[in-house]
């Protein structure tokens, strides 16, 4: 099972940092084969634009670093 946390927060090293680093300590302990943090502090994300050119082509036309984090939430078994 590969189990992904995600802080949305925009203070690194703060509490919910903290946190969710300590529920991927405890889905590790549980079994989990591999788990991953990434925060979006420092991310560059577009809001959606309608286009709806995901539907069309199965990839999101905004070029941000979403394009890198697409496949971390599809490969993961939990978030």
């Amino acid at each position: 099972m590969r189990v992904l946390g995600i802080s949305c927060s925009p203070r690194t090293g703060g509490n919910t940092e903290t946190l969710i680093r300590a529920a991927l300590e405890g889905a590790q302990s549980a079994g989990a084969e591999e788990t991953e943090f990434l925060s979006l502090s420092r991310k560059k994300i577009s809001a959606c634009n309608g286009c709806l050119a995901c539907l069309k082509t199965g990839k999101c036309s905004i070029e941000d670093d979403m394009q890198d984090i697409y496949p971390m939430l599809i490969h993961a078994d939990g978030i």
